[in-house]
């Protein structure tokens, strides 16, 4: 009898070792969720109207299920804020196509880095579904951009 209740006490703290273990793993990375949203952009330079030239401009929120494709003036993309607090934008290159007869594909194809001419906020309802209360700015400059599987991703520093 002895024996079978010190076998039941060491099952329980080696059980007990491996849940604390997976919580503790569970927690150590606090943050924001990382969360891809679905919204549709219009990419071109606010200073315009958002009528030419290449930019970021007029984001549309759409949520998280999905949402089709929408009209040829707006392209969707995938947005999240990651863990070191930048904004991750990826776009496909069929969505590209689409998006106003492909005028812009050629900013993004073979490319490592793209440039924004004008700043753009997004609204405080993208913000919000992008898991932060804090303005989301995307100020002019160089980003990069990486290519995989025919998708885009522009990294941008908040």
């Amino acid at each position: 009898m002895k024996k079978i209740m010190l076998l039941s006490l060491i099952g329980m703290i080696f059980l007990s070792e491996s849940t604390f273990a997976t919580i503790t793993e569970l927690f150590a990375n606090p943050g924001p969720p990382s969360v891809w949203i679905k919204i549709t952009l219009n990419f071109h330079r606010p200073s315009t109207n958002c009528e030419t030239g290449f930019g970021i401009c007029v984001d549309i929120s759409a949520g998280v299920d999905g949402m089709g494709r929408p009209a040829t003036k707006s392209c969707p993309v995938l947005m999240k804020i990651n863990d070191q607090n930048q904004l991750l934008i990826q776009v496909t290159e069929d969505d590209l196509r689409f998006y106003e007869n492909g005028t812009t594909l050629p900013y993004f194809k073979d490319k490592t880095t793209i440039t924004l001419g004008d700043s753009y906020t997004f609204t405080p309802e993208t913000c919000k579904k992008l898991g932060t209360l804090n303005p989301v700015v995307i100020r002019p400059g160089t980003y990069p951009l990486n290519t995989m599987n025919n998708t885009y991703t522009i990294t941008i520093p908040l």
